[in-house]
């Protein structure tokens, strides 16, 4: 209660701050959730290293630009993911009362019914969460060209291949294509479908997010994010310790291959047709795989939702794990680096996706 001029009491219209005038309200502060704050982390730790690298190596302005752009055209896929997805909820959104009424009373009509139970999502919430996945995403990229952009100048390539030989006795990559291989005439007939699980790497990036919101427990879905991004920061520092171009930009792009190598022509093809978009500028986060590390995750997430995933997920898993060397993209050693490092993401990821959901757990 306050007096105006002596003319009796006055009561301070709702909402009002009650704070003196000029003093700024950071009650806002408050409101940010846990994994926002992580998120946020996450993006100031990628822009700093971004203006750092700028500020140390003076990057060229338009080598930059033209590399972020090829890069955010490759991470469509990744977005892909997430409208396939989406399209196929709202399909089953606007479908489900239709399909119902057509199998009521029928023998299919518990079919039908569980077929279409599909949860309803918070629009706000929904686009309040992925503002914040996307922007730490979006931020890693650009972290990442320049990490790129910085390295080319001492790239490890040649010291690589040597220590991966001397390992495995052979180069992976090429043994794969050789009749030493004794499943060497499989893999040749298995050749298109080792390619697709390679390539639908990224979309099942997305996709995995989007059905652990939608159909996944909230600290799972939470624990899937912080993982990912765990590993993305422990990678980014063994790129940084070791520039890498995979063995088709660096080796099969510039030396004869022997005379046993006989590849399929598709996979001929594939890599031909990947060191072209990169022939630019060559990535150097060979070391280790992204594409193991999340893939595993990606697989153990999704069995969280619903077990009988494992039954598509191992498979797919495997072939993707053996396409990152028998196409090239990756030597041998760099998945078996990243199956640690996805092992130490979970297990750091459900740590912080149980912390982040104790938050609101009715969310």
């Amino acid at each position: 209660m306050v007096y105006r001029h002596g003319l009796g009491p006055c009561v301070a219209r709702r909402g009002s701050s009650s704070l003196p005038p000029g003093t700024m309200n950071f009650s806002f502060i408050k409101k940010i959730r846990r994994e926002e704050w992580f998120l946020l982390g996450i993006t100031f730790f990628y822009l700093l290293i971004f203006f750092a690298i700028n500020k140390w190596q003076k990057m060229d302005f338009f080598s930059f630009i033209s590399y972020e752009a090829k890069s955010f055209k490759s991470s469509l896929e990744w977005y892909s993911g997430l409208l396939v997805v989406l399209i196929f909820y709202g399909f089953w959104l606007v479908f489900k009362k239709p399909v119902q009424l057509i199998f009521q009373d029928t023998k299919f009509e518990k079919i039908a019914n569980k077929l279409t139970q599909v949860p309803k999502i918070d629009l706000r919430d929904f686009l309040r969460t992925f503002f914040f996945v996307l922007l730490a995403f979006s931020t890693f990229t650009i972290a990442l060209g320049a990490l790129t952009l910085s390295c080319q100048n001492r790239l490890m390539n040649q010291e690589f291949f040597i220590w991966e030989e001397q390992f495995f006795g052979v180069q992976p990559f090429i043994w794969f294509h050789t009749l030493a291989n004794p499943f060497y005439h499989l893999m040749y007939l298995l050749s298109e479908v080792i390619i697709q699980c390679f390539m639908s790497f990224s979309m099942m990036v997305g996709v995995t997010l989007i059905i652990l919101y939608i159909w996944g427990k909230k600290k799972d879905f939470l624990a899937y994010v912080a993982a990912g991004f765990i590993g993305c920061i422990m990678g980014f520092f063994f790129w940084y310790a070791y520039p890498i171009n995979s063995p088709n930009n660096f080796y099969i792009d510039h030396n004869k291959m022997p005379g046993e190598f006989n590849p399929p022509q598709n996979v001929l093809d594939l890599q031909a047709e990947i060191r072209d978009d990169q022939r630019a500028i060559h990535p150097i986060s060979t070391f280790p795989s992204m594409h193991t590390m999340w893939a595993i995750m990606i697989v153990y997430y999704l069995a969280k939702v619903k077990k009988e995933i494992l039954y598509l997920g191992v498979p797919w898993l495997v072939f993707l794990i053996l396409g990152t060397a028998y196409l090239a993209q990756h030597y041998f050693v760099d998945a078996l680096w990243a199956m640690p490092m996805a092992y130490i993401s979970i297990l750091l990821g459900n740590k912080l996706g149980t912390w982040f959901a104790k938050q609101n757990p009715s969310s």
